[in-house]
């Protein structure tokens, strides 16, 4: 993938070894953005206030992304 977010991604968030980091994405859906942390190696996780946001989790470990909690909740939570 290529465009502003992911040339800014690649800059900030290292490639790392899988099972070594995690990361949380809050307000998470559609999952585009977490989903490419996860292939760097990231085991991901979201937080959002979309009803569906677990698909997410179904979503991305179908493309092989080491899969944490995806849940539905609000910041106040």
């Amino acid at each position: 993938a290529t465009g502003l977010f992911s040339n800014f991604l690649d800059i900030v968030v290292p490639r790392v070894a899988p099972n070594t980091k995690k990361a949380l994405e809050i307000g998470c859906f559609p999952g585009k953005f977490i989903d490419y942390v996860g292939q760097k190696g990231y085991a991901i996780s979201g937080i959002d206030t979309y009803p569906r946001v677990g698909r997410i989790a179904e979503w991305a470990s179908a493309r092989g992304r080491d899969v944490g909690l995806f849940t539905q909740t609000t910041l106040e939570e």
